[in-house]
């Protein structure tokens, strides 16, 4: 068959037939005369870590615009000096073991004990014990039938020069056929010693010194109570009080050193410290002794506080005290100053009590929607007018305008204006 007989493809080429061998098909192809496309490239992003860089970017550039834009713009500044007042006065508090008020500090109680080794001393008190004479009764007997009397003061001799002397007169009553008449008187012996001290019946007999009739006499009870005189040493409280000058001081010494070790950061030690000493003996004063053993114990105590606490305290109250009596705009300027006066009284062992000086300023505040809301009512005035407006607004000391000169005219854009608050401190 001609070639211009044989079928053709679409492009009008003559089809190629394919190629036997064997029975099996080499190969197939179409030849096209389009050519081929070219593979198209994928659009590249920006990394993810330069976003915040190209942002920060942007808002500096919008920053810079705005500045740029704001030198043109005149800003008017309102300055206000706020009013004040001053208060000051006292706050008295206690500082204590035990705080139950809110007029009472948190304190700690300190006591220390310090005793001495015992010291041997000489009993130095000395008595001189003159002789005390023996006493005891007489009685008489009248065996008469008339009443006879016998005198005072009438003495019966003993042996070794003692006598017996009746204190008062008496009167012995008569006796009877049944009985013997007989009367006591009180007597002593002279002179004054033991040997005073004579058994019963040691005088006992007819009484020839009574000078009456068969009238006889008997000490039918011992006499006692007779002593000689005596020399010797007894415990005196200058033997203590020597002791105690002597040890005393160390041991008050001691004691107040241990106190002060015991105060903690931030704590004082209230004044007085209170001590005092105690001196035992083994034996006790006025006693008869020769020797003795003495010790001296001392105790101090004090009361530490914390001077912060107190006066933080002391400026609460005043602080609340003095916020009834302001208005509510009126508010605190700094911190109220506070510190203790002298001199610190200790009511009891366990509690202080403290003068505290406090005094503070509370200024008038403009919150931001009044600070707004006079921006609005300022602006478009005459700066002479906003000023006379300010100066009889509550709450303002002093004002003035920055901005403007004479009496031009402040800007009707609030946002050109602002307000600048000078503080008080």
């Amino acid at each position: 068959m001609d070639i211009r007989d044989k079928p053709r493809t679409q492009a009008g080429f003559p089809e190629k037939s394919p190629r036997y061998v064997e029975g099996s098909i080499v190969s197939s192809t179409i030849i096209s005369t389009v050519p081929a496309a070219k593979p198209v490239a994928a659009k590249k992003r920006p990394p993810v870590w330069s976003y915040p860089l190209i942002l920060g970017l942007v808002l500096l550039l919008a920053r810079m615009l705005w500045l740029v834009w704001a030198q043109g713009v005149p800003q008017v500044t309102i300055i206000i000096h706020p009013a004040y007042v001053e208060r000051s006065g006292s706050i008295r508090l206690t500082a204590t073991i035990a705080p139950a008020t809110a007029n009472q500090s948190q304190a700690r109680l300190l006591i220390s004990t310090r005793t001495s080794a015992q010291v041997h001393v000489q009993a130095t008190g000395i008595v001189q014990k003159s002789a005390t004479e023996a006493r005891g009764e007489l009685t008489f007997y009248n065996p008469e039938s008339f009443p006879q009397t016998v005198v005072a003061d009438t003495t019966f001799p003993l042996s070794q020069g003692f006598r017996i002397v009746t204190e008062q007169a008496v009167t012995i009553p008569p006796g009877t056929l049944s009985r013997t008449g007989s009367a006591s008187v009180p007597a002593h012996i002279l002179p004054a010693g033991a040997q005073g001290n004579i058994a019963a019946s040691t005088l006992n007999g007819l009484c020839s010194e009574c000078h009456g009739v068969s009238i006889a006499v008997q000490n039918t009870q011992p006499f006692s109570g007779g002593q000689d005189a005596q020399n010797y040493t007894i415990v005196s409280q200058v033997d203590l009080d020597s002791v105690a000058r002597g040890q005393g001081p160390g041991q008050v010494s001691q004691a107040v050193a241990w106190l002060r070790g015991q105060v903690r950061k931030g704590e004082q030690l209230g004044t007085p410290i209170h001590c005092a000493s105690r001196t035992v003996s083994d034996t006790p004063v006025g006693a008869k002794a020769t020797q003795i053993s003495i010790e001296v114990t001392s105790t101090c105590s004090a009361v530490a506080y914390n001077p912060q606490s107190v006066c933080q305290k002391a400026a609460r109250l005043f602080g609340d005290e003095v916020a009834h009596s302001l208005d509510l705009h009126q508010v605190l300027a700094a911190p109220i100053t506070a510190h203790i006066l002298t001199p610190i009284v200790a009511t009891s062992p366990g509690a202080l009590s403290l003068l505290v000086q406090v005094s503070g300023r509370w200024v008038y505040r403009l919150n931001d929607s009044e600070q707004t809301r006079l921006i609005r009512q300022l602006a478009g005035e005459p700066r002479e007018q906003a000023l006379a407006e300010l100066r009889h607004l509550p709450g303002i000391r002093e004002a003035s305008i920055q901005g403007v000169q004479g009496n031009d005219v402040l800007p009707r854009d609030p946002g050109q204006l602002s307000v600048q608050i000078v503080s008080q401190q």
